[in-house]
């Protein structure tokens, strides 16, 4: 398997030139007319060699347990949901919340209504499935302040479209680099009462890892979220945002709360870290084309 398959990129594809094409098309023509051309380069990426085919593939054929000719088709509906979700980002980033419908249950709507009125800071940890992008027209609507942890390699256009969007909703982009500076800015959110959001579902050099069972399978997820609920003793909670048609997403909230605090340290982040893979697990057998890791997960040669 090529290397490209076995370790995350840490850039989203498709380069700058790409980046600004896909924001000039869903700014003057909307995100359906880009539905529609996306289509015919869906295959020359899943072709491309740093299209992780093999990986999709292997995850449904192995881990999700499907035949040969489903877990093609559900690698092709993967890349093409992908495909849609990239364009709604961008048309979230072009200001056209509007045009979208957020669903939430009573469960979801009582957690987010908890998240926003904790006097402490809160974290929230995620993984790259539907759109998270999404939460960020949630915190537009109160004066709670979200820091969300991205990669400090990602392609500079994206990360100043993400920024520039996400700013006039309460939420900031954290770069995350060799430079530790975002740990004091992640400290001083939540000492004074904002949002930690990270993801847990990609492993950087350098990170630290705790193992977790996923799908049938030991692998090493980021400690960091886990870590800093038990170090600094704020709640801990899982977010994901699920599209469910044209222009539709479902908020899916939960709280982590296992009452552990005479366990060891060790062993609250190992339990925090079960929880949220059984939640990811749950989210993405609910939602099996939208968990969008174009590399091995499990690392498996």
């Amino acid at each position: 398997m090529n290397a490209s398959d076995t370790q995350w990129q840490g850039q989203t594809a498709g380069g700058s030139f790409g980046i600004r094409a896909v924001t000039f098309m869903v700014k003057n023509f909307g995100a359906s007319f880009v539905y529609f051309f996306m289509a015919f380069a869906i295959p020359f990426y899943v072709f491309s060699k740093n299209g992780g085919r093999k990986a999709v593939f292997g995850f449904y054929r192995r881990r999700m347990g499907f035949g040969f000719w489903k877990s093609v088709r559900f690698m092709w509906g993967c890349y093409f949901n992908f495909g849609k979700v990239v364009v709604d980002k961008f048309a979230f980033y072009g200001g056209a919340t509007k045009r979208y419908g957020i669903e939430m249950d009573a469960s979801a709507l009582a957690v987010q209504k908890e998240i926003h009125s904790n006097e402490c800071g809160s974290i929230i940890v995620s993984a790259h499935v539907g759109n998270l992008e999404a939460l960020g027209t949630l915190f537009s609507q109160h004066d709670k302040e979200c820091y969300c942890m991205v990669y400090g390699g990602e392609h500079e256009e994206i990360l100043k479209k993400r920024s520039e969007a996400l700013k006039a909703n309460h939420v900031h982009l954290v770069p995350v680099g060799e430079d530790a500076d975002y740990i004091f800015e992640i400290n001083n959110a939540l000492d004074e009462g904002g949002v930690i959001l990270m993801m847990a579902d990609r492993m950087t050099e350098g990170s630290r890892g705790v193992w977790c069972s996923v799908f049938g399978k030991e692998t090493s997820i980021p400690a960091g979220a886990f870590a800093l609920s038990v170090k600094m003793d704020n709640p801990i909670y899982t977010a994901f945002v699920m599209r469910t048609g044209h222009c539709k997403y479902k908020v899916y909230w939960d709280k982590i709360d296992l009452h552990d605090a005479g366990d060891s340290d060790k062993d609250r982040i190992v339990a925090r870290a079960e929880v949220f893979c059984r939640r990811l697990e749950d989210i993405v057998r609910k939602y099996p084309m939208q968990w969008f890791n174009f590399y091995d997960f499990w690392r498996e040669g």
